[in-house]
């Protein structure tokens, strides 16, 4: 299967998903439809580890800004959504392979793997709010992963992260300058245990479906129901693209 923006690389059973859309690998919903894909197929061919990565010195800067609006977002966020789920809840065991920007989207899509490895250079944010949004996922999920107070940090604050501090927190399991080399230790590690049992540890490991569902639905409630018709959303996005500073309602 041929892809536009993303590459896919096999190795034995090893999987590479590399998000190419250089220098900032932007994710929009036709770059996430092919992830969406590319996922689906490898889930057939069940090799031992699946890898996400980008090109061009950064992982992804998030979500492409132009599908936030009202006409698409509902499109953008299921098919995001549905990349995200389909990650977490595979039996594919998940990493993150990450350098550069982590942002927004791009750092919901690293959380949503098993695994998190980053390069020194690396920066984590969700910087949603200073464009008029939150990130839904992150702000169902990230709370029980990294704890709630750096939950509150990224989403409310929007503050970065290094990678150092990313890995204090718990959302990085290594940083290491060679992402290459610490992705094929974890996959020689990986092939000297059984598919099957790997993949039952990961369900054992994951939250019950039930409850993350509930919270992410929540989420994307508040999301789809209540922010896209606030003013300040569209501020903040227009202001975005616009390249000045918003005007929000308060002021």
């Amino acid at each position: 299967m041929e892809y536009r923006n993303i590459l896919v690389e096999k190795e034995k059973h090893l999987a590479r998903i590399i998000i190419n859309r250089p220098p900032l690998n932007i994710l929009d919903t036709a770059t996430l439809g092919e992830m969406n894909k590319a996922f689906a197929v490898l889930e057939k061919e069940k090799p031992f580890l699946v890898v996400f990565s980008g090109t061009g010195g950064n992982f992804s800067a998030g979500v492409e800004i132009k599908e936030h609006f009202p006409k698409t977002v509902r499109k953008m966020l299921s098919v995001f959504h549905g990349l995200l789920r389909r990650v977490m809840h595979s039996n594919l065991i998940t990493c993150a392979a990450v350098d550069g920007y982590v942002f927004g989207g791009g750092c919901e899509l690293a959380a949503a793997c098993d695994f998190v490895f980053a390069t020194p250079k690396a920066v984590f944010a969700q910087p949603e709010v200073a464009v008029g949004c939150f990130p839904p996922f992150a702000a169902a999920y990230f709370p029980a992963r990294i704890g709630h107070r750096a939950a509150v940090e990224l989403i409310l604050e929007g503050k970065s992260f290094s990678a150092e501090e990313a890995f204090k927190i718990g959302m990085v399991n290594q940083v290491a300058e060679d992402l290459d080399g610490t992705v094929r230790k974890l996959y020689e590690k990986l092939s000297h245990f059984s598919p099957a049992v790997l993949q039952l540890a990961k369900r054992a490991l994951a939250s019950p479906k039930t409850n993350t569902e509930k919270r992410l639905k929540r989420s994307e409630t508040i999301y789809l129901q209540e922010l896209i018709k606030e003013k300040d959303m569209a501020e903040g996005l227009s202001a975005f693209l616009e390249k000045r500073a918003p005007k929000w309602g308060w002021k």
